[in-house]
């Protein structure tokens, strides 16, 4: 009697795990490793490592939302729970064109040549 009430939700979860697990594991993959930004507070370059678990999850729901993890200036207690509002400016698909996601920070010392 539930057989074929089973055989459709398991297909259902089976569907959604087909198409919902390369999206977040390609944003996820995507979004880890350091970045370079540009700090709004001293327009320097900084750089900073995003939440690769948050992006993936809100990957799933269309655009990836961003969110520093962790953060060069961060070594002082006060700059900890910056707004980080170096990140309002990055539409996360046009810097996935661009290659911002995409392309992780080489060395701290690269940090001029990359931002050009």
């Amino acid at each position: 009697m539930y057989t074929p009430l089973i055989i459709l939700l398991a297909v259902a979860v089976v569907g959604c795990l087909y198409v919902l697990l390369p999206i977040g594991a390609d944003a996820f993959f995507r979004l880890r490793g350091p970045r370079l930004v540009t700090c709004p507070e001293t327009q320097a370059p900084v750089e900073v490592n995003l939440d690769p678990g948050f992006g993936a999850v809100t990957a799933l729901t269309g655009h990836p939302k961003l969110r520093v993890k962790e953060c060069a200036r961060w070594e002082d207690a006060q700059l900890r729970h910056c707004a980080q509002a170096c990140l309002q400016g990055i539409d996360a698909l046009a810097a996935q064109e661009h290659g911002l996601l995409t392309r992780p920070l080489q060395t701290a010392g690269s940090s001029a040549q990359a931002a050009s």
